[in-house]
């Protein structure tokens, strides 16, 4: 099964395969990008063949000599207690020509589209380069912003900070030291100093 989505560019399409169940064309061409991988990534390793865990994403671009395939990302399924499934993205590479188009951090959005829409309890990258975490950083910074809630709360934090206030939104606590604790201190400070006299 192919899954076509659009890329950063309208002409790049980014195709989504399970390298068991794909064709034998996409498996052969796997097998040639493979060994590039062991030059290009620090620490890969060959993957397993006939494992239907693992998807493939290829963004591709059509020319008129046929598709011209950009880089590749590989992402394993694995199981998660009690019956859910974790994601991790194995390999991401876009090949030096490509650079710099936006087509690692638009793979990386298909991958956290796949991890949603499988419902996995979370997806880790393995060995994340720095650039590649600062691509994921800035992802999930910018889906918190698109959560209305968690705006909210951070909205309520950032008036609490302004306000003096140190505790969580809606409690008591302040810089000065007080709240329950605080005063449960103090108490225990006071009968000390009454016991010593």
């Amino acid at each position: 099964r192919t899954v076509d989505v659009p890329g950063p560019n309208p002409k790049v399409h980014i195709k989504k395969y399970n390298l068991a169940k794909c064709s034998k064309a996409i498996q052969d061409m796997h097998a040639r990008f493979e060994p590039l991988l062991l030059f290009l990534i620090d620490g890969a390793s060959l993957i397993e063949k006939g494992d239907d865990k693992w998807e493939a994403l290829l963004p591709v671009q059509p020319t008129q000599h046929g598709n011209l395939v950009l880089g590749l990302c590989t992402a394993y399924n694995f199981w998660a207690y009690p019956d859910a499934s974790r994601l991790r993205l194995s390999q991401i590479v876009v090949l030096e020509p490509f650079r710099d188009a936006g087509l690692g951090k638009a793979m990386l959005a298909v991958t956290y589209g796949m991890a949603q829409a499988a419902k996995c309890v979370d997806l880790t990258i393995e060995d994340p380069t720095p650039n590649l975490q600062r691509v994921r950083e800035k992802m999930e910074v910018e889906s918190l912003l698109a959560t209305p809630w968690v705006v909210a709360q951070a909205q309520q934090c950032a008036e609490a900070a302004v306000a003096g206030r140190t505790g969580w939104p809606g409690s008591t606590s302040s810089s000065s030291g007080g709240g329950a604790q605080g005063e449960d201190s103090k108490a225990a400070a006071g009968e000390g100093s009454k016991e010593n006299k």
